[in-house]
């Protein structure tokens, strides 16, 4: 009996420590802050297969060329250095948009959103950038009273979901769901609604097809929560109409492990969790003690983990940005609060992605006068980082407004202010890993690679380097599984080593 209390208890303390462990909330890695003069807003960021973010930004004026409303795509890598800034997207004209960005998984990035024109009406658009951000091709709808595409979802075919409303030409404001091929071709578009300011406005693979879930406008600016669950080729298989719902605004939907699905709406600006069976119908709800973002866009700070528990983004009633970590009931496991400097300013959370290997992507926006941009990544909930957060200069400066011609693509490099070695990615990895060492100056530099018996396996720099951010692939392609160290060295300014995970 002592023996089997015995062996109860021990297996109680390893239960908690791995509740524990999950439980953590996660470390974070480095942030980036747009200037407060460029009054920024995060559209969305997306995460790319190796972990890199791709950015979407609009701008409502600039410190130098006083644009109105501008818009920007970048790419930052693992490590939050700047891979390439394209800007403007798609023209100066007032009221030019970016709703949403995406990547497929070929890398390439689709931005839609909407572009001004003099006599009030806009014109949605899409348009398709390979990896290195140049353009594919574009795609622009005729211009109608107040269209909008809010949202792209890439599928693993090559095409596209967009949705949005009013892209065909009536009297009143659908909502619409369409499937783009990847050169751009419409393959089909369908409508729903057909009341005042229809509107989707996210969507999900689900089960044989898709749902896609918005609002129709019943009583001024307040919606009545609607899905709809259709076939590959945008049929309807059921609809689903919530009346009284009193939804402001619908910020996502998820998929749920179990079967069903999950949304966050925010009510009078109070977030919401709510819970539905697989028909539509509602299982449950939860009110959060958390805010709406109010960025202005229909970006959404919501995801599902994979045990079924949610993150959310959003702010508390201080004004403080909060990221949440619910349990699958909503039970709060972790709360990460970022306070802001200024006691009349605001920030709040508005877009979140996860990583194929767990680590967390966020964007947000700090609020005072005027509004700027932050990005931030953090490490995967319970993992142990052994350095501290890196805060990065933004690729966006009151110096340095980019411009280009017609929005031809633009490569920034920033300049590097210390000595550093950035964290490998991927880590663990399989075959390659890519470290980052930052020299404000020109500098010898010496980077190896060395195993746990302290044998040099591989020599990845040794020579004289230009300043900026020098970029070494760790090819393990003939080497064993296990952990490795790499050792970078400047002499007279700095000497780091970083661990590594080689697994096959």
């Amino acid at each position: 009996m002592r023996r089997l209390l015995s062996t109860i208890f021990m297996l109680f303390g390893v239960l908690l420590l791995l509740v524990s462990a999950q439980a953590q909330d996660p470390q974070m890695l480095w942030t980036m802050s747009l200037p407060q003069t460029f009054n920024s807003y995060p559209a969305d960021v997306a995460a790319t297969q190796n972990g890199e973010m791709i950015v979407g930004l609009n701008f409502k004026s600039g410190p130098q060329n006083g644009f109105l409303e501008a818009q920007a795509v970048a790419r930052l890598n693992g490590a939050g250095a700047i891979e390439w800034v394209r800007y403007p997207v798609f023209g100066d004209n007032q009221k030019n948009f970016i709703h949403d960005v995406a990547v497929d998984q070929l890398g390439g990035v689709w931005v839609v959103g909407r572009e001004g024109n003099p006599n009030g009406w806009d014109s949605p658009y899409i348009l398709k950038l390979n990896g290195n951000g140049l353009e594919t091709w574009r795609r622009q709808f005729p211009p109608y009273t107040n269209p909008s595409i809010n949202r792209v979802l890439p599928l693993d075919d090559g095409t596209a979901i967009i949705l949005g409303n009013s892209l065909s030409e009536n009297e009143d404001q659908d909502g619409i769901a369409a499937r783009v091929g990847n050169n751009g071709t419409l393959l089909w578009m369908h409508q729903f609604g057909g009341l005042t300011d229809d509107v989707l406005v996210d969507g999900i693979p689900y089960e044989d097809g898709f749902l896609f879930a918005g609002g129709r406008n019943q009583i001024g600016q307040y919606y009545d929560l609607y899905f709809v669950h259709t076939t590959q080729t945008g049929g309807v298989i059921w609809e689903q109409q919530l009346s009284d719902a009193d939804l402001f605004s619908l910020n996502g939907i998820v998929p749920l492990p179990n079967g069903g699905f999950a949304t966050l709406v925010s009510v009078l600006d109070v977030l919401w969790l709510q819970w539905f069976y697989s028909d539509g119908s509602p299982q449950g709800d939860l009110q959060l003690d958390l805010y709406f973002a109010d960025s202005k866009f229909t970006s959404s700070p919501f995801q599902v983990m994979p045990d079924g528990g949610f993150l959310i983004g959003g702010k508390n009633d201080q004004g403080d940005a909060v990221l949440l970590r619910t349990d699958a009931v909503g039970a709060t496991v972790w709360e990460e609060v970022y306070t802001h400097d200024d006691p009349d300013g605001t920030q709040a959370i508005s877009v979140i992605e996860l990583l194929p290997d767990g680590e967390i992507q966020f964007a947000g926006v700090k609020q005072l006068e005027t509004e700027s941009a932050w990005f931030t990544q953090l490490a995967p909930e319970g993992s142990q980082i052994a350095s501290t957060p890196r805060v990065l200069d933004p690729f966006m400066t009151d110096n340095n407004v980019l411009t280009s011609d017609g929005g031809s693509f633009t490569s920034v490099n920033a300049q590097p202010s210390e000595f550093s070695l950035d964290r490998a990615y991927p880590n663990p990895f399989n075959a390659t890993t890519t470290v980052s060492v930052n020299l404000p100056e020109a500098a010898e530099l010496n980077v190896a690679v060395f195993n746990v018996a302290g044998q040099r396996v591989a020599e990845l720099a040794n020579g004289s380097y230009s300043a900026g951010t020098q970029r070494l692939v760790f090819d393990a392609s003939g080497l064993s599984s296990g952990v490795y160290f790499i050792h970078a060295v400047v002499p007279g300014e700095f000497d780091q080593v970083q661990k590594v995970m080689l697994v096959r």
